[in-house]
């Protein structure tokens, strides 16, 4: 599977639907995520027409919340472009592109991620994956991580009910830190992240587009980012780098890597208990 996606909005590209569609030609499953802000009803055609296979639409609160903590984007938006892509596959007697939600909850926001969820079930959504601030890059953005606790279990509980109205269900990524840290919800030992410069690294947050020393933060304890990449597809092919003695070592035992160390990703609990291979 190719999923066309990284740090940006893919829609901006001007080639994102040639990419797609040569993707489909060779052969891929295709997916993406988006914010909407960019999506026509043109698009959305071509889309089915392309019988992309996953679209994931992002969300971070309810209505006015939404659009307050994700700047420049319309929860009403994302909801519309559901609606186009159920009239579309309706007309087209397609199933696809399966309609995913990307739903980012932040700490102090369970009232607005309940009544999104509500919202949603009325559609046509197969899936909701609810995740949560995993890379804090600024001080004031401390604090806004959910972690797996008894409030968590409850509200997930409480949404049980909505499940059977997305085909594939609502699963919660929620890091635990009492977990034991060895599995990456990325799915690292099977999947690998190429970035625009094409940098070959393990997953988006190895490989992250900037041009300064930066630091993040981790359990509130300030790191210096260092990029993690294990070559480039302008000097390599793919099958060299995957194979490459660093890679593997990775590959192995990557939570012994300090960039995997302090980061939320291996502490994630999937509620429910779900094979990783659902995620796109």
């Amino acid at each position: 599977m190719l999923f066309l996606q990284g740090w940006g909005e893919p829609f901006c590209h001007p080639k994102i639907i040639n990419m797609i569609h040569f993707a489909k030609k060779k052969g891929f499953l295709v997916g993406t995520t988006t914010n909407a802000t960019l999506i026509s009803e043109d698009i959305v055609k071509k889309l089915v027409e392309l019988k992309l296979d996953v679209i994931a639409l992002s969300l971070a609160g309810f209505q006015d919340s939404n659009d307050e903590v994700r700047k420049g984007t319309s929860y009403s938006q994302v909801l519309k472009v559901v609606e186009w892509f159920q009239r579309e596959k309706l007309r087209a007697r397609s199933s696809s592109p399966r309609v995913h939600i990307a739903y980012m909850w932040l700490k102090g926001m369970e009232k607005e991620l309940l009544s999104a969820l509500k919202d949603l079930s009325n559609l046509d959504v197969d899936l909701v994956v609810v995740s949560t601030l995993n890379f804090v890059p600024k001080a004031d953005l401390r604090g806004y991580e959910v972690f797996f606790s008894v409030e968590v279990e409850e509200l997930i509980n409480e949404v049980k009910g909505l499940e059977k109205r997305f085909s594939e269900g609502i699963v919660f990524l929620i890091p635990d830190r009492n977990k034991t840290p060895r599995i990456c919800t990325e799915d690292i030992t099977r999947t690998a992240f190429v970035s625009s410069e094409a940098e070959v690294g393990p997953c988006v947050f190895s490989l992250i587009p900037v041009s300064s020393s930066v630091k993040y933060f981790f359990n509130s304890k300030e790191y210096q980012y260092i990029p993690l990449s294990f070559g480039n597809l302008k000097k390599n092919d793919f099958i060299s780098i995957w194979n490459s003695k660093s890679y593997k070592r990775f590959r192995k035992d990557f939570v012994s890597f300090s960039l995997c160390k302090t980061c939320y990703k291996p502490y994630v609990r999937t509620l429910p208990e779900t094979p990783l291979s659902f995620i796109p």
